[in-house]
């Protein structure tokens, strides 16, 4: 979908009676996906001291992240989701709101940014918004800093039939590396998943700038059994 779809779904058309909180059904709870399967991949990166949310939605990951980090920034461009996170979490003090353009983090200070993470929300926009965020994100993050981002891999994976899940359609994991390069960041790590029944619609990236301390060849895995694993972790959680 293109922005001005974006913003009239999640602003307008979308039933936001469960807070985003449906997402996370398969596991469960979000609480159980942020454990199981969110914080495991990003364990080596935080507590930090900056971090910015791109696409919070209703907060579902905001609600783990405050604590993570001295100061949380929440970007996103549907009004309605900034404004119900700015409510939900009045009383927390470290949280920064901001409605964008949905491509462009002016109002985050060049070289201040120790983590960046989007889950969930960047799989529904097109390649020229992935590449806008992270042209924006080389200036952003710090020596050392890190982006964790979901995305589409629609264009990339192949399918009989358009999945239902709401994919961008010009969005892989190879373009997505393109655009690390143009813009200075090294892809470090890419993880293909599959989702909504589709093989590899997913991918999970991790990007540093050149030079950082993370800095490595780039690692792809194709993890062909995400989903089934989260259905593992749903039955294992509700033991404990």
């Amino acid at each position: 979908m293109n922005l001005e779809e974006n913003l009239r779904v999640w602003q307008q058309a979308y039933d936001w009676s469960g807070t985003g909180e449906e997402w996370s059904a398969p596991w469960g709870s979000a609480e159980v996906e942020w454990c199981w399967t969110i914080l495991p991949r990003i364990h080596r990166y935080v507590p930090c001291k900056s971090i910015l949310e791109i696409a919070p939605g209703f907060g579902r990951w905001t609600q783990y992240l405050q604590y993570l980090c001295q100061r949380l920034d929440v970007v996103d461009l549907t009004p309605k989701c900034i404004e119900h996170c700015r409510s939900r979490f009045r009383d927390s003090s470290n949280i920064t709101y901001h409605v964008n353009d949905g491509r462009t983090l002016c109002m985050i200070a060049d070289d201040s940014l120790d983590f960046a993470f989007s889950f969930d929300s960047l799989v529904h926009v097109e390649a020229d918004v992935i590449d806008s965020y992270l042209q924006e994100l080389s200036h952003k993050l710090t020596t050392d800093g890190i982006g964790f981002l979901h995305h589409s891999n629609l264009a990339g994976c192949e399918r009989e039939e358009a999945p239902s899940a709401l994919r961008a359609a010009s969005v892989s994991a190879d373009g997505f590396r393109a655009s690390c390069e143009r813009h200075r960041l090294i892809c470090i790590s890419q993880e293909l998943i599959d989702w909504a029944g589709q093989r590899s619609l997913d991918c999970i990236s991790v990007v540093t700038p050149e030079g950082s301390k993370w800095t490595r060849p780039t690692m792809i895995v194709d993890n062909a059994n995400f989903a089934s694993s989260v259905a593992m972790i749903r039955v294992t959680a509700a033991l404990y």
